[in-house]
């Protein structure tokens, strides 16, 4: 798979994100769930807002106007990810892992 390449400031490694990266259809099951696991996806116009999540782990996603305001996340982890126009507004993440994330 073939990854973008983009220009970040210098010192900071780029999120390895694919190109042909897809759109996902996250239903009211997916947000039932206290766990969420999302892998290579573009995810738009959600929220999590004033949720409580077990566990939130993202790798090689685009988040573009997510948000976790209020949100109470006991787990999150997030591996090469591209945050676009999120709110983090008053979030409680408790063992939060951030390793290449891009804002």
């Amino acid at each position: 798979m073939k990854r973008k390449k983009t220009k970040d400031p210098a010192g900071r490694t780029a999120p390895d994100i694919p190109v042909d990266i897809r759109e996902v259809a996250l239903s009211d099951e997916i947000f039932a769930e206290p766990e969420i696991s999302l892998r290579e996806r573009l995810i738009k116009n959600i929220s999590f807002k004033d949720r409580s999540l077990k566990s939130a782990v993202l790798e090689a996603c685009i988040l573009k106007r997510v948000s976790f305001a209020r949100c109470n996340l006991r787990g999150l982890r997030l591996k090469d990810v591209r945050l676009v126009e999120c709110d983090f507004a008053n979030v409680n993440a408790i063992g939060m892992k951030p390793s290449a994330l891009s804002l």
